[in-house]
């Protein structure tokens, strides 16, 4: 019962961003950020507390600020979502700047496959329905459920919505391999908290286990990949980025997952510190 609740709550809000549009969804995102932030502070102490670990020497009043951004940001990127499969293509990709674009193109015209890493930041799920438009056949992006099972599939339905394709966590490593060697290109977010036991790369100059699939893919296969990275921009359109990743020289490397892992970290961190706020500091990324 409680999930079909949720998710009657759910549909009350993807009607409602319908009903407000582009410009009016973007007004209701800086209220609810506000709420959260200031009347409801769900996580508010662990945002403050990675922030004040990544920048240690910005001041109290600047954290708060990029904190009081974060939940504004987030709150704009779940919203803007809700709108996605009522937009054309014309209208997604009127909201992106594309940089190296001819890399994806590249990519794409080979009929080879490959891998596309991108972070969660900006909004990672508008980019990646993106990016999907500017290729032949969609990217295959692996997703993980949620805990309510209506919100997954509603989810899962959006991202499809515009040509892409959902490769579940529970395919696990075998179905993006699978899409590689048919010539797919596949989308991995990389920059999520892996269990404890995993190694560490730094994060901010902090010691972080991260997840090493999309390292054992790449260098297992040697498929080409780029990074993906996408920043919000003042007038509410985006930048995305695309970048090649260069990884040959660790193939044969003791712990080469650890050297990409870090080298990946690395470019994800530059572009952070360019949109500190728009980083998903919510995650606890640094709980142990």
């Amino acid at each position: 019962m409680q999930n079909v609740l949720e998710y009657i709550v759910f549909l009350f809000f993807v009607g409602l961003t319908r009903l407000l549009g582009w410009k009016g969804t973007r007004k209701l995102a800086l209220f609810l950020g506000d709420f959260f932030y200031r009347i409801v502070p769900i996580r508010r102490e662990v945002v403050l507390k990675n922030l004040r670990t990544a920048f240690p020497e910005k001041s109290e009043e600047e954290i708060k600020k990029i904190a009081h951004e974060t939940y504004r940001g987030f709150a704009l990127t779940f919203l803007e979502a809700f709108l996605i499969p009522s937009m054309s293509r014309e209208d997604i990709l009127s909201k992106f700047q594309v940089v190296n674009g001819e890399l994806l193109k590249e990519l794409d015209e080979s009929g080879k496959g490959g891998i596309l890493l991108t972070a969660h930041i900006g909004n990672w799920e508008l980019g990646a329905v993106a990016t999907g438009l500017l290729t032949k056949d969609g990217v295959h992006v692996l997703t993980k459920p949620q805990r309510n099972p209506y919100v997954t599939r509603w989810f899962d339905n959006m991202r499809a919505s515009k040509g892409n394709t959902v490769i579940s966590v529970a395919e696990g490593t075998r179905g993006l391999i699978n899409a590689l060697q048919s010539g797919k290109i596949i989308g991995i977010v990389g920059d999520q908290r892996a269990p404890r036991e995993n190694e560490r790369v730094l994060v901010f100059n902090q010691p972080t286990p991260l997840y090493f699939g999309t390292a054992s893919i790449a260098l297992k296969t040697g498929a080409p990949v780029l990074l993906v990275l996408i920043g919000r921009k003042s007038d509410g359109s985006y930048e995305i980025m695309f970048k090649k990743f260069e990884y040959s020289d660790l193939i044969g490397k003791e712990k080469a997952g650890v050297l990409f892992n870090q080298r990946y970290m690395n470019e994800v961190e530059k572009f952070i510190r360019r949109y500190p706020e728009q980083w998903f500091w919510m995650h606890d990324i640094w709980k142990y």
